[in-house]
């Protein structure tokens, strides 16, 4: 086993991107607010488009993608700006490896140099993903329930994390 690339991903990365996206809105619906069928109906170039955008990292072995986790801004208009941590999955196979540290490491040194707060939703009953954001020093800030594209409704834990000055504090 070599060591793991963090990387972010770029247009050209799309067909990856596509790939792994729908791999974890297939195995884990609940875990994200997209469908699988309507991503998996659009086309490659909505994918690059979402990489331009967006800042998407993917954590790499051996040139295989294992993970990812993406970054974008909440809203730019407003005097502090937040970002959210979304999309955040790693395979079944590469989990326990400090995969989904390094990726949630990544956005972090990311979100600092353009927000000043950083935000994500993980499903309630996700307690592992909700230890692994608060050793970063994410901390809860309420629950939302919402209902998922297949009508199912579920309960996320509301999480955040202010940056200030260059350093992540809780």
């Amino acid at each position: 086993m070599s060591e793991v690339l963090v990387r972010r991903l770029v247009a050209p990365d799309a067909a990856t991107f596509r790939a792994i996206r729908l791999e974890a809105l297939r195995l884990e619906p609940a875990a994200f607010c997209a469908s699988h069928d309507v991503e998996a109906a659009a086309p490659l170039e909505m994918f690059a488009e979402r990489l331009e955008r967006n800042a998407v990292f993917g954590a790499f072995d051996d040139g295989s993608i294992l993970g990812l986790a993406g970054f974008l801004i909440a809203d730019a208009a407003t005097p502090q700006r937040r970002g959210v941590l979304w999309g955040m999955y790693v395979r079944s196979g590469a989990q326990k490896r400090g995969i989904g540290s390094a990726l949630v490491a990544a956005v972090i040194d990311h979100a600092r140099t353009v927000v000043d707060t950083l935000t994500l939703g993980v499903v309630k009953e996700n307690v592992a993903a909700q230890q692994l954001y608060e050793r970063h020093g994410f901390r809860e800030t309420g629950l939302d329930r919402r209902v998922l594209p297949d009508g199912r409704a579920i309960t996320e834990v509301l999480m955040a994390l202010r940056i200030q000055g260059g350093k992540a504090t809780a």
